[in-house]
């Protein structure tokens, strides 16, 4: 196909096949998690589900890719849809236009998916987390990205993170669940100090750290 005929000098049969016929549900569509939805399907992944129940507004636009001033106002997941089908036709592409819950996952068709976890709110990452390790879904959590302005980020186990304010709640509440290992993207570089209860977000920052989640989920389809 002429679309990937760039991506094909990089692969070989095989990984095309793997990257083509894996599920990967993202749970989150706005900095963070819009940059990886936008990467994992412009590397040809084809069947997504996609949950979100936010909407954009107008403060998005400076750091979400999703995000234009034609979307302000459309739920995220379904403005994700539309966008990803204007790329590559060929998805597959299922949306919850909800905020997760013990509902809504319940209702989703989640085997056989890579979870990505792209969510802010501590609560619902907690519950996709307990539903992934309880069904054997891989599954790959986003940490702290805000309030950084120049930042690095890396692949890690949760129990091994530093600097990081969300990492260090999400460590006590996952001990509690008697869940021992998480893969996670994080910095450890310290979040700025401000005199603000609102995160601070930078598009480059935002950007990088859902590059750096969609490789790590490419290189996790691509394992033998």
């Amino acid at each position: 196909m002429e679309k990937f005929i760039r991506r094909d000098i990089v692969l070989n049969e095989e990984e095309i096949k793997k990257i083509e016929n894996a599920k990967v549900a993202i749970f989150g569509l706005g900095g963070v998690g819009g940059y990886t939805f936008e990467a994992l399907v412009r590397i040809g992944i084809k069947s997504f589900i996609l949950c979100d129940g936010d909407v954009f507004q107008e403060s998005n636009l400076n750091r979400q890719i999703l995000s234009t001033n034609k979307s302000l106002g459309l739920n995220k997941a379904i403005v994700a849809k539309e966008r990803a089908l204007d790329i590559n036709e060929d998805i597959n592409i299922t949306v919850f236009d909800s905020f997760v819950s013990k509902d809504t996952i319940n209702k989703m068709n989640l085997e056989g998916c890579f979870i990505v976890d792209a969510i802010d709110d501590v609560e619902n990452k907690i519950l996709l987390i307990k539903y992934a390790y309880s069904n054997g879904n891989k599954i790959i959590s986003m940490m702290g990205a805000g309030n950084r302005l120049f930042a690095s980020f890396e692949k890690i186990d949760i129990y091994k993170t530093i600097n990081d304010p969300l990492a260090k709640k999400m460590r006590g509440l996952l001990r509690k669940e008697g869940i021992k290992k998480l893969d996670v993207i994080y910095s450890k570089d310290l979040p700025i100090q401000t005199s603000t209860t609102t995160i601070g977000s930078i598009s480059h920052t935002v950007g990088k750290a859902g590059l750096v989640l969609a490789e790590e989920v490419v290189k996790e389809i691509l394992k033998p």
